[in-house]
Parts: structure tokens; sequence; C-alpha cells
């Protein structure tokens, strides 16, 4: 299990603590801290709607699939040892 520390890095960025946040989203705080530790994962539903209590600052598919690699256009550029083998 990895912890989500985008989401974890959202809410200390919000200001807002875990049981208002739960509250907000109308889950218990257990359920939020087990998708915030990485032993749960949101709904799509969930997903959405914590995104939009944290102001996007954690979007609804790194909530859903918090372990996933970054999208190559989100790789930072120039240091890159696959792209550089590649040529």
């Amino acid at each position: 299990m990895i912890m989500n520390f985008k989401l974890i890095n959202a809410c200390k960025l919000s200001g807002l603590k875990d049981s208002e946040i739960a509250k907000q989203a109308q889950i218990t705080c257990t359920h939020f801290s087990l998708i915030k530790h990485g032993h749960r994962n949101p709904s799509p539903k969930l997903s959405r709607i914590l995104s939009k209590i944290l102001k996007g600052a954690v979007s609804e598919m790194e909530l859903l699939y918090p372990n996933d690699p970054p999208a190559e256009s989100d790789q930072p550029q120039g240091n890159n040892k696959y792209a550089q083998n590649a040529e």
C-alpha cells in the first residue's frame, strides 16, 4: 500500500481538518483516513466530490489511480534516461 501523498498535501493546503472534509463528503472519518493512507480507493463519485471539496488541488484521476506514474507529458524533460537510451 502506498499513501496518497497528493491527497495528503491537498488536505494540508486546504486548511481543512480530515473530519471537516469527511463531513462535507458525507463519509466517515475512518473511510476518509483509509483512502488517504492507501487502504481503500474512492468511487468515481466520491473522487469527484473530494476533488471539489479540495478545490482541484488533487484531481479525480489522482484519487482514482494514486499509484499510477504521471503521464509522459508530466515527466520532467531533459534528464530522462529512457529518452536518452531510445536515441
